[in-house]
Order: structure tokens, then sequence, then C-alpha cells
């Protein structure tokens, strides 16, 4: 093998090789969740509709946006939950969502969604019960909340029915995995990898 030809193959076992790493560290695909609820909630993130699924992040104090995140680990289809809860007054959910690195969308085919989507739905038994479209109760900045930094201005307060006479909302989006493109797995691309580093040695000549 002559020397041009065995540059050409070991550089393209090094992009190989980057583009294997680039695979991997892209692979971590992430829910990010801004929410405050008037008065306190649990989001959690489930495999099925009718499941709670693992909590990730709370709060109790709807004056404060909720930050929190998750790894979606490659399930098709994922649901987010937020289970909300009122003390007296008028209650209500406010909240935008965000997928990151491109491995799943919603069901718009979108990667981000605010509060007041028709995709959003609840009802006021819990994960086991029939759900329905939300109700929405004014944009951020709408009285009595006021406007809540770290969430979009087009935002909706939403509710299950009543926001006056319903205590508890439990509301539930669908995540659901991209279908992949006609690529090589990263397995194939680290193989392919390894065959032309191994083409480099064996077409060397014994000294």
């Amino acid at each position: 093998m002559n020397n041009a030809l065995r540059t050409i193959l070991v550089k393209s076992a090094l992009i190989l090789s980057t583009s294997l790493a680039f695979c991997a560290s892209a692979s971590a695909h992430l829910l990010t969740t801004r929410i405050s609820v008037d008065n306190g909630f649990n989001a959690y993130l489930a495999t099925a509709d009718n499941q709670l699924g693992t909590q990730f992040s709370s709060g109790a104090n709807w004056g404060t946006v909720s930050s929190g995140s998750i790894v979606l680990n490659g399930a098709d289809q994922y649901y987010l939950h937020i289970s909300a809860f009122d003390t007296g007054g008028v209650a209500g959910l406010l909240g935008q969502f965000s997928l990151a690195n491109s491995g799943y969308h919603f069901a718009n085919g979108t990667t981000s969604l605010l509060t007041g989507s028709n995709l959003i739905t609840a009802n006021t038994t819990g994960y086991t019960g029939a759900y329905s479209a939300t109700t929405s109760y004014g944009a951020n900045g709408v009285a009595p909340w006021g406007t809540l930094s770290g969430i979009s201005s087009s935002a909706q307060w939403i509710w299950s029915g009543n926001n006056n006479t319903n205590n508890f909302s439990y509301f539930s989006v669908a995540i659901l995995k991209d279908v992949p493109a006609n690529v090589p797995e990263p397995g194939s691309l680290g193989l392919l990898g390894l065959g032309l580093l191994a083409l480099t040695r064996f077409g060397r000549k014994p000294k």
C-alpha cells in the first residue's frame, strides 16, 4: 500500500472516530420545563399515559418559575405529566416545555410547546381517567397573576375545567421519538473505522 493511500485511510478512520464520539455525546435527549402553578405542582416523565412516571420537578409558589429537566433514554414515546393543586381562590398552570438534541418531538412536530396548546390535555381525577381539552384563563401577564419572567408571554394560564371550583388538575403531554434517518448507527461507524485502521496495518510492507 502506498503512502498516499495509507494517509487517506488513516484520516478517514480519524474522522469516523470523531463522528462516533459526537453521536455518543449528542444522544442525551433532554426534556426541559419551566412551570408556575397556583398553588403547586409535581412534574413526572412516564412511558405510559396511565402511569405517573418518574418525578423530576416540583414547585409550591405560583410567583416563582420552577425549572426542571430529565433525560429521555430511548423509549418510543413518553408523557409529561403535571399534577397540579390549588389551595383556594383561582387556580392555573403556566409553562413552557422544550426538547433538546432533536431526538424527540411533540405531536405537532415541534421541539417546544407552551401551555394553551391543544396538545396539552387534563382531567380532575388522575392518570387513569379520560382526558379533555384544558380551559384558558389568559396569557402570561393577565390578572390576578401578572407577568412571570422566564416563561413566554404567549403561554396561557390553563386548568382542567373551572379554576374556581376544581382544586386538582392532572395534565398530560405526549412526546414522540423521531423517525431515524437512513444513516449508519454509531456502532457501524465504529466498526468501519476499525476496519480502515486494520487495512492500514495489513497494507504495510514487511521490513
